[in-house]
């Protein structure tokens, strides 16, 4: 059986130098690496622990199918969990998706 690669956290309360305090930045939050399979979106929000507003999700374009039917998955997760999504960043090749509380 193959070793298997370490883990990243998925959640920090600072992971800033010398202990300072700020609001977190996508590679303090969760992992960074764009998504690429409904199953690891999946993961990655079912295993979130935090509020909504710290949670940014990384999705590679090669997800963003023509009929939407992988974001309808991830977002029946999020809407399971509570939350909404409130918009994305267009970065080169792939969105970062954000949430908040279900209104």
């Amino acid at each position: 059986m193959p070793a298997q690669k370490a883990r990243r956290p998925t959640h920090h309360s600072s992971g800033l130098p010398n202990g300072s305090r700020a609001t977190p930045t996508l590679g303090f939050m969760n992992d960074t690496e764009p998504v690429r399979t409904t199953v690891e979106a999946l993961r990655r929000v079912k295993a979130f622990d935090g509020a909504p507003e710290e949670f940014v999700l990384p999705v590679h374009e090669s997800l963003l199918d023509p009929f939407g039917m992988n974001m309808a998955v991830i977002t029946d997760a999020v809407l399971a969990r509570g939350w909404e999504p409130d918009g994305f960043d267009q970065q080169q090749g792939f969105r970062l998706y954000k949430y908040k509380e279900l209104a």
